[in-house]
């Protein structure tokens, strides 16, 4: 609904209209509460407003500021105790979640946080969880993605309202009544309303992407008034799209054989599952697709993201790749004959079915982060290198190369297959199999003594550097 038809400073009717489409019969709310300008305004909005039988508070203290962060939970629970609203606060062990899962900070942060809400919603019987988004959280969102390369699904940024994000939450839903606010708008508000809040100071850290893009998008609705608002627009137009696009999912699924085997939620791939089964694709009648919807099936039905994964497939698919088989970056491969692909997992049905086709082998790789950027990047040194620690996905893991298996040499925009690497390098062919091969969860990183993958160089963007070291003792003849 149009700003204009609301004049007041006080967002209670625009909070009340973002609510429309949401379950009749006021059913209780259960509101992310952090204690900053967002999350005060939508407490206050929330209890201020009819539409909710109940409203409770869930603060979750991840611990990264010590005192502060103790602070800002004796903050919320005197904030909601003067309002009568009830509230949890729950400490959650977000380093050590980190570290156990290979995962960076703000990525834990958040799967726990959104745990410790699904729990409080299924304990007060809450059926919706209200999250304190915001318009200029939209448009950071957007850009995030966008830097990463993200497709159409990605541009569409953050939903005003949707499923659960992530496990454990099967039956919530969760709702940004904000999402067209700017943070502007809500300071306005809560300057009205004189709501106190807390002050984050880890927002001002350049240390997370997100922030680093606050500065631009700030300069860019100086210079252009109206643009948080016109990519809000884009961001809603891009999801609508999308959703129009998911609904014909069904019918690409017919192209294959065997997906009716797994169960799987509205926007999960194929491939985002952990138990999968041999499927076939009928990929001539798949190439008679336009291109755009030929992408979109890769990315709906099977779960593929990567933009250079999707093309090399669809590559894959025509008559003039050279060759009939196809290794996906998760270790699963495609076998193609005249009529079908087949698509299953490699021999080894034990392995993380999210990682390389790698053979374990007791070796370890030591890892250290670095504090400041190193004088030089050892690219190519026997038992070292230095990597770019953002562009690692999941835990490392150390193993021995297989046919088929791919990687992305310095330099190289595309990928080479691994023997083709060690032919070009003349590495004789008893060597290469006693040859460490470091992977993380969706990619090789390193050949151990000869080079680390182009997608995880250090370069002048970097700002997180991570050593890699192969111990002595560990050497090719010793792990073999």
């Amino acid at each position: 609904m149009s700003r204009r038809l609301f004049d007041s400073a006080d967002l209670l009717p625009r909070f009340e209209s973002s609510l429309r489409g949401l379950p009749d019969g006021e059913p209780g709310a259960v509101v992310a509460c952090s204690g900053g300008p967002d999350s005060m305004a939508l407490l206050d909005l929330a209890h201020r407003s009819g539409r909710f039988s109940r409203v409770y508070a869930v603060h979750v203290d991840h611990g990264l500021r010590g005192r502060a962060s103790r602070g800002d939970a004796r903050f919320v629970r005197k904030e909601c105790a003067r309002r009568s609203v009830p509230v949890r606060v729950v400490r959650v062990p977000v380093r050590s979640y980190s570290r156990r899962r290979g995962e960076g900070i703000e990525a834990s942060a958040r799967a726990l946080r959104y745990r410790v809400l699904a729990r409080s919603a299924r304990r007060w019987k809450c059926p919706l969880v209200l999250t304190g988004h915001t318009l200029n959280d939209q448009a950071e969102t957007f850009f995030m993605n966008l830097l990463r390369g993200s497709g159409p699904t990605g541009l569409r940024a953050i939903r005003s309202q949707g499923t659960w994000p992530g496990s454990g939450g099967a039956g919530l839903q969760v709702v940004r009544p904000l999402l067209e606010f700017s943070r502007k708008e809500i300071l306005s508000y809560v300057r009205l309303r004189r709501i106190p809040y807390r002050t984050d100071s880890s927002n001002r850290s350049p240390a997370f992407l997100r922030n680093r893009i606050r500065p631009l998008i700030r300069r860019l609705e100086r210079e252009t008034p109206g643009f948080l608002d016109r990519l809000g627009q884009t961001a809603r137009l891009q999801g609508d799209e999308e959703d129009y696009w998911l609904g014909a999912r069904a019918e690409w699924e017919r192209l294959f054989s065997g997906l009716q085997e797994v169960e799987r939620g509205p926007e999960e791939g194929w491939m985002d599952r952990p138990r999968r089964p041999v499927v076939k694709l009928d990929f001539r009648r798949f190439l008679r697709y336009h291109r755009a919807v030929q992408r979109r099936i890769l990315r709906q039905v099977l779960g593929l993201a990567d933009f250079s994964n999707i093309e090399g497939f669809r590559h894959f698919l025509t008559d003039s790749f050279p060759g009939n088989r196809w290794v996906f970056p998760n270790g699963w491969r495609a076998e193609r004959n005249v009529a079908h692909v087949t698509i299953f997992p490699l021999a080894d049905k034990k392995k993380d079915p999210r990682s390389p086709g790698l053979r374990p082998v007791p070796v370890s790789v030591e890892t250290r982060s670095l504090k400041k950027r190193p004088s030089r990047w050892p690219h190519r040194q026997d038992r070292r290198a230095v990597v770019d620690a953002d562009r690692l996905v999941g835990p490392l893991r150390v193993g021995r190369w297989e046919p088929g298996d791919r990687f992305r040499p310095l330099g190289l925009d595309g990928h080479k297959k691994l023997q083709d690497f060690f032919v070009d390098r003349k590495v004789p062919a008893p060597v290469r199999r006693r040859i460490p091969i470091v992977s993380d969860r969706e990619k090789i990183v390193w050949i151990v003594g000869h080079e680390i993958s182009d997608w995880v160089k250090v370069d002048r963007s970097t700002r997180r550097f991570l050593e890699l070291t192969l111990p002595e003792g560990d050497a090719e003849s010793d792990a073999s």
